[in-house]
């Protein structure tokens, strides 16, 4: 299932994977209105989650280096 297709849906636990920058928000360079239509893509799949919610964000190698989504930063005051 896509997080285009889960508006509208629930389930009990979520689970989005690849929460990296160039997935959410999708590209490179995009337009501020772009990247909060993507914001509001990416709060869309998360508020899909009843009881659980897992968020997987991948790290790279030295060599090819990956970067935590914009979109996660704000949560981080949230995680324990």
């Amino acid at each position: 299932l896509t997080v285009h297709a889960s508006k509208g849906l629930e389930f009990d636990s979520v689970w989005i994977p690849d929460c990296n920058e160039k997935n959410f928000p999708h590209g490179n360079g995009l337009d501020p209105e772009h990247i909060e239509e993507e914001r509001r893509i990416f709060y869309v799949a998360m508020t899909r989650a009843k009881k659980d919610l897992e968020l997987l964000c991948l790290t790279g190698t030295a060599e090819r280096p990956r970067f935590p989504s914009r979109f996660l930063i704000p949560l981080n005051r949230y995680h324990r």
